[in-house]
């Protein structure tokens, strides 16, 4: 277990700390804007310099995690980061999570996730 958890902190690690120095630095093409409301909440945040924001705060969690130093303390500045990027692709561009996954399980679950949830909702609002 040891040995799992050491690869699952190496490669969370490294990948906060590239995509973190990637809003700094831009070596990594991330294509063309999206459109509509996420194209809007993207140019917000990069208009506001929040995106950097996020971008120092992967970097500090990746550092973190990759010297194995106050491991907790990255992992609560990654946490919400992490929640924000999958909310982005749920709710504003599914389109760009679908074309990189292929018809896998995250494919479908962004696919049918607002589905899933507007159910999950009305069903909530009926049983009260």
């Amino acid at each position: 277990m040891k040995i799992v958890t050491l690869i699952a902190r190496i490669l969370l690690g490294l990948v906060s700390l590239v995509f973190g120095l990637n809003g700094f630095l831009n070596f990594l093409n991330m294509g063309p804007m999206p459109t509509g409301l996420a194209g809007q909440f993207m140019g917000a945040l990069i208009l506001s310099h929040y995106y950097w924001v996020v971008a120092a705060l992967q970097i500090a969690g990746g550092l973190l995690l990759l010297v194995n130093r106050f491991v907790a303390l990255a992992l609560v500045l990654l946490g919400p980061v992490i929640v924000n990027i999958l909310c982005y692709h749920v709710f504003l561009n599914q389109a760009g999570a679908r074309s990189r996954s292929n018809d896998s399980l995250v494919h479908r679950l962004l696919r049918e996730s607002p589905t899933l949830l507007r159910n999950i909702c009305a069903a909530d609002v009926t049983t009260n």
